[in-house]
């Protein structure tokens, strides 16, 4: 029996969720991946996956077998690229999950530099803006704008997340000069939460320095989305003002297709971090793709005090 065999095509099913994505995955028939799996829980004497007609559920077992088996998989990877690291390039794959316009608008620029410096690296990267467990999905880099409270995590802050207050120019020419007494009543283009139903507040700042202060208000909308790109595309055409995260308005606030109206605004529960998984080595893969990200944001102006609207 070749366990380490049997393991990496356990771990591709975990992945993949059917024996039919883990066969096209490995290029063998699903027949092959099914009696592998059935040889490795006789051997195991337990059961690693629940069945259904649709799809396959790792078993508590499973699950716990996963786990080490991952652990197993990724020391062996670390050793291995330890024994090349005099004679090549980190190598391996790395899976990356990203929420979407961060990836759409940071990530996904960069990642031509990245392959070109790491080609023996294989990434993959997923872009959703759901929450995704990374170590039952086995991925090495996740990238949120909030503070996940796992302690199997290492968190490693890239930005603080700045809140920008836009216009487009076309919007700007046919309306009056935005104050504190008329933003109130500025047509607006706000973002709702899917998982809350809730539109999100918008926050107008007075006063500059130690004494800029806060306000948060609830403007009445004339557009309302669940996706940023859109909201930055509606704002672009002129409908309103808008309030979003600083990575979703640099390109256009660059380009001169959008104008910061306001200071803006920062909390301290917001910023964007990095994380992978707390162990007692980090894999070369991921320390040297965490380094060139905070490379390429220190290059576009960013780091893990300030945004580019800092220099604005």
């Amino acid at each position: 029996m070749d366990k380490l065999n049997l393991i990496n095509i356990f771990l591709v099913v975990s992945r993949s969720g059917s024996f039919a994505a883990a066969s096209a995955q490995l290029g063998v028939d699903p027949s092959t991946i099914s009696k592998a799996i059935q040889q490795l829980e006789s051997h195991l004497n337990v059961r690693l996956f629940n069945r259904t007609t649709r799809k396959l559920q790792l078993t508590s077992a499973g699950e716990m077998y996963r786990s080490s088996c991952a652990d197993l998989i990724g020391g062996l990877e670390v050793c291995e690229q330890q024994l090349h690291s005099n004679q090549s390039l980190p190598r391996g794959s790395l899976r990356v999950n990203v929420p979407v316009a961060y990836g759409q608008l940071y990530i996904m620029p960069m990642m031509g530099r990245f392959c070109e410096l790491y080609p023996n690296i294989e990434v993959e990267i997923s872009l959703t803006d759901d929450y995704v467990d990374m170590i039952s999905h086995s991925v090495d880099v996740a990238i949120r704008s909030g503070q996940l409270q796992d302690s199997r995590l290492v968190a490693r802050k890239l930005t603080p997340m700045d809140f920008a207050t836009c216009a487009a120019p076309s919007f700007l020419t046919k309306t009056k000069k935005i104050t504190l007494q008329n933003i109130e009543k500025q047509p607006w283009i706000l973002y709702r939460f899917l998982h809350t139903g809730r539109t999100m507040p918008i926050h107008a700042i007075k006063g500059k320095g130690k004494n800029k202060q806060y306000f948060e208000f609830s403007p009445k909308a004339s557009l309302i989305t669940t996706d940023g790109l859109s909201m930055v595309t509606a704002c672009k055409l002129g409908i309103g003002l808008m309030q979003a995260p600083h990575f979703l308005v640099r390109d256009a606030v660059k380009a001169g297709e959008l104008e910061v109206v306001q200071s803006y605004y920062r909390s301290e529960n917001f910023n964007v971090y990095a994380y992978y998984s707390h162990k007692n080595y980090t894999p070369t893969k991921v320390r040297v793709f965490l380094d060139f990200i905070i490379d390429e944001l220190k290059r576009m102006g960013e780091d893990h005090e300030s945004t580019f609207l800092s220099t604005l």
